[in-house]
């Protein structure tokens, strides 16, 4: 008996410190966020003075070119943390973590 709660209680702590460990901190959510929008900043700029400009559509129609409610640096990180977490499907992870945790962070991020 003496044994069996001593088992218990070793897969109650090594549960905890899983989820600990697998968890991602507010903080280092902050750091890559940063890390992907200079890199985000850099790339555009790079992108704008090489990008070809004025040409011509093939089928004469105008296409809508209409900005984004989330900016590049914010979807990255999203499917970043989402490939560091534990969840198996995105939605699941939008739903339950994004909204609740990363919409203080991301104010594009609906409630």
């Amino acid at each position: 008996m003496v044994i069996l709660q001593v088992f218990r209680i070793f897969i109650v702590e090594n549960q905890i410190n899983t989820r600990i460990q697998a968890m991602i901190t507010n903080n280092k959510i902050i750091e890559i966020f940063c890390a992907i929008d200079e890199f985000c900043k850099n790339f555009d700029a790079e992108i704008e003075k090489n990008l070809l400009k004025g040409l011509p559509k093939s089928d004469g129609k105008q296409r809508r070119n209409r900005k984004g409610q989330m900016c590049e640096s914010e979807i990255m990180t999203i499917l970043l943390c989402y490939h560091f977490g534990t969840f198996r499907n995105f939605k699941h992870y939008y739903v339950f973590f994004v909204k609740q945790h990363l919409g203080t962070f991301m104010a594009s991020v609906g409630t």
